[in-house]
């Protein structure tokens, strides 16, 4: 799982206008910088818990080299009702968890998605 964090002081840094859009089933496009410096984006399964959006990826596949070798990353996202309400974020991954038994994927994405990995991105960008 990948943790996003949003929040590397006690305040808010997510304005609360964006609390629906983050409890949507959504998809996310995070965007990771490749082995040549290339941009790589794609869509991945989230959730949020108020400090940090939450992405599973799998070991071993390009994004998740990735993260290990460069952990810069943006994540944004639309309202699947209203794509005028988006969020982008900005961060730099700080850690990465194996899925251990496939739970957290089974929390966020349909039944059928394989395990992942987490990692926890801190926010350094504003939105």
């Amino acid at each position: 799982m990948t943790d996003i964090t949003t929040n590397t002081t006690n305040q808010r840094v997510v304005p609360e206008r964006f609390d629906e859009l983050l409890a949507t089933r959504a998809l996310a496009h995070v965007a990771t910088i490749g082995p040549k410096g290339e941009p790589q984006s794609s869509p991945v399964w989230f959730t949020w818990d108020g400090d940090r959006v939450r992405i599973g990826l799998g070991a071993g596949r390009q994004k998740f080299v990735n993260l290990q070798r460069d952990g810069r990353v943006a994540v944004s996202m639309t309202h699947p009702e209203d794509p005028s309400n988006y969020l982008e974020i900005r961060g730099r991954v700080v850690s990465m968890e194996p899925d251990q038994g496939g739970r957290f994927t089974a929390q966020i994405a349909p039944p059928g998605t394989s395990a992942s990995t987490r990692c926890l991105v801190a926010r350094r960008t504003s939105m």
